[in-house]
């Protein structure tokens, strides 16, 4: 866990510390937005025994979407609250939560330029301690290496599944249908749907020009 407990942080102005948490759930079917409040009570009880504030002011940067995504708009937000220099501390869950890129480094290296401790809890990176740098770069290609060794192997699993058994889904797609060629599944498009999905694709085309307009 994060080093030096026993460095209490007192707040910049007055009794009120003031606390920026970045939450983020890539909003797959099996994620419900209550994980953002998960990440966000978590990083609360985390920094109260290291200030002796009394009071708290949190501001919490919350997103749904997929780590590896860099044009999002929270990234945006951290950035510019970061440079504020108001917050005494940044917290993240781990540096995943921000970004599965170099980004997350780079903003927690913004915030030390900005006088404000960046701490992400189970990364055990905290920009107080010495060789934060070097800690914070692996944690980020852990993360990133991560994602890509788990997409592979499902990717793999799947295609391995729907090859000898066609178990890929549960529910063909309307237009297909499953076959069997010597033990193997494979799928076949119907022709008989093939004007029904040309009509679709018009429709569709239609409906986009219209929206560029």
């Amino acid at each position: 866990m994060i080093s030096r407990f026993n460095r209490l942080m007192t707040p910049r102005t007055g009794d009120t510390f003031r606390l920026l948490i970045a939450t983020r759930i890539s909003g797959g079917p099996n994620q419900k937005i209550q994980s953002n409040a998960d990440q966000r009570d978590n990083c609360i009880e985390f920094i109260r025994p290291l200030t002796n504030a009394a009071n708290f002011d949190v501001q919490t940067i919350e997103c749904v979407a997929k780590g590896e995504l860099l044009e999002r708009e929270e990234i945006v937000v951290v950035e510019r609250e970061i440079r504020t220099r108001q917050f005494d501390a940044f917290l993240v869950e781990d540096l995943g939560r921000l970004a599965r890129d170099i980004v997350a480094k780079y903003l927690f290296g913004l915030a030390a330029d900005h006088v404000t401790r960046a701490m992400a809890i189970n990364d055990d990176v905290d920009t107080w301690d010495e060789g934060w740098e070097e800690k914070c770069l692996q944690a980020c290609a852990d993360h990133v290496g991560h994602n890509r060794h788990v997409s592979r192997r499902i990717k793999q699993k799947l295609r391995n599944r729907f090859r000898t058994r066609g178990e890929l889904f549960q529910n063909l797609i309307a237009g297909y249908e499953r076959v069997k060629d010597d033990g193997r599944c494979d799928m076949r498009r119907l022709s008989a749907y093939e004007p029904v999905i040309r009509q679709a694709a018009a429709m569709l085309m239609r409906k986009t020009n219209e929206e560029k307009r």
